[in-house]
């Protein structure tokens, strides 16, 4: 029998239904990064110290921020019932090649991320995912947005939109980009398909709306 430490892989699937580490994810999701640095306390729970153990000597910073955005992103999914995290990972047990490859998306996302409070963004779409509401396919294409779209532009998105009726029905219409964003905001979020060019304005697709739903206050 072999006494070997699971894959970071497997270890962060498997995270999702570990209350002791969710936990602590609620309680140290907001602390400094000084704080963490100097943190023997991380080091000892079981996941996170083995992530640390993976970015010694000049890496530690980077270690430090991926541990960040993973309590951050385990924060965003608090909220959602025990029953839905186990049967989760239940599902992902039974097919290990499915488990290793979710979880190493999550691994490469969180290190790619460029700011700690989008990896709460991408939790919250992850708990509905581990809710059901949405598949991996529609989860993952709200993560790849989020990573790729500004802080700034997410703000704009959430901040300055407007709901502007159909000339022939109030009742119907859509969510449109106030006049004051700039042109290269527009572009951006044009680009990455947040919004559309349509005969009211710049209006928010569908992918947009979505996206608003999870960006939160950070943004």
């Amino acid at each position: 029998m072999s006494n070997a430490e699971p894959s970071i892989e497997k270890s962060i699937v498997e995270a999702l239904a570990d209350s002791t580490l969710l936990d602590v994810a609620v309680s140290w999701a907001d602390i400094g990064v000084e704080t963490l640095v100097n943190s023997e306390f991380l080091s000892q729970v079981p996941l996170l110290g083995q992530i640390l153990s993976l970015w010694r000597g000049g890496q530690q910073i980077r270690g430090i921020l991926f541990v960040k955005k993973l309590l951050r992103f385990l924060d965003a999914t608090s909220d959602v019932s025990e029953e839905d995290r186990l049967h989760f990972v239940t599902r992902m047990q039974e097919d290990p090649a499915r488990e290793s490859r979710v979880g190493g998306q999550l691994i490469l996302l969180l290190d790619r991320l460029d700011d700690v409070s989008k990896a709460a963004s991408v939790g919250r779409a992850f708990a509905d995912y581990l809710r059901t509401k949405l598949d991996y396919d529609e989860y993952a294409e709200l993560a790849r947005a989020i990573d790729g779209s500004s802080l700034c532009d997410l703000s704009v998105l959430d901040n300055q939109i407007e709901f502007r009726p159909n000339a022939y029905d109030e009742m119907v219409g859509g969510y449109i980009l106030n006049d004051s964003v700039t042109g290269p905001a527009r572009s951006r979020l044009l680009g990455a398909g947040l919004v559309e060019r349509t005969s009211a304005g710049y209006e928010v697709t569908y992918l947009g709306r979505r996206i608003i739903r999870y960006i939160g206050p950070e943004a």
